[in-house]
């Protein structure tokens, strides 16, 4: 089916990546689990603000800007869908908290756009980075939604940034995973709050 996402698409894979850079891929892989582990496990909300330093916010926004560029709508529907099958992949119980968005069906129009909609909201929190004040209240506002919602715990959020750290090194060449790391988690911990 042309709407199945792969982790490398064909708007992006137009050169077939050489043995030697499917080594440096993997490596860089596994260096992203590892600052994830490392960051995640150990640092609570106020270390992830210190981690997210404006160089870093200022690199995750040049990489976010390549791939998440208004140019191609194709591309953000398929990188949106990529990271959401990952998830599903590494995670299946995760597709029920995603019920009413027709997770059932990873092609269905319902399902894709709402995997757009999630990463619009990365998208948003990205580019607040650099004005830590406002993305505090932009995540303030996040949270109680998500607090809201039935079922939704800190792991899940866990979760989706190693599914982030799976496919943003397939889809930027510039990737750079301690900085995104850094970046994802203070995101990430200003959602989950006090959640579970």
């Amino acid at each position: 089916d042309k709407y199945q996402p792969n982790y490398i698409t064909s708007a992006i894979d137009s050169n077939r990546p050489t043995a030697q850079e499917k080594v440096y891929a993997t490596k860089m892989m596994l260096a992203v689990f590892v600052i994830f582990a490392v960051t995640i496990g150990a640092f609570g909300q106020h270390k992830h603000k210190e981690m997210c330093s404006m160089e870093n916010a200022r690199e995750v926004q040049k990489i976010w800007s390549l791939v998440w560029s208004a140019e191609d709508a194709n591309q953000r529907i398929t990188m949106a869908s990529a990271v959401f099958s990952d998830l599903f992949k590494h995670n299946p119980a995760a597709k029920g908290l995603f019920d009413g968005v027709n997770a059932a069906d990873l092609t269905s129009n319902k399902f894709r756009a709402h995997c757009v909609r999630v990463v619009n909201g990365l998208d948003t929190c990205i580019h607040l980075l650099t004005d830590p004040s406002v993305l505090d209240e932009h995540l303030e506002h996040l949270h109680d939604q998500h607090h809201a919602r039935e079922g939704v715990k800190a792991e899940h959020f866990k979760l989706i940034a190693a599914s982030f750290g799976r496919v943003m090194p397939q889809i930027s060449s510039c990737y750079h995973p301690e900085a995104w790391t850094h970046c994802f988690n203070r995101i990430a911990a200003g959602i989950v709050g006090d959640l579970d």
